[in-house]
């Protein structure tokens, strides 16, 4: 996936003040892998995609998304 990044939200980055706290909605994200459009070495282009169980989840999703 040269064009995505995946990565895994813990419970403690989805609280307030978290890396992961919506602060536009107030709502905490939920803990598990996402992914974002990122090129290696960039800012992310998209939101991020999720939550998916499994990394594998998130890698199948991205390129699904990818294809169409």
């Amino acid at each position: 996936l040269p064009d995505a990044e995946v990565f895994y939200v813990t419970e403690d980055d989805c609280k307030p003040g978290g890396v992961f706290w919506d602060d536009d909605s107030h709502e905490p994200y939920d803990p598990g892998f996402y992914w974002w459009a990122c090129l290696p070495g960039h800012l992310p282009d998209s939101d991020p995609h999720g939550p998916f169980d499994s990394e594998q989840e998130a890698i199948d999703d991205a390129r699904d998304r990818a294809s169409c």
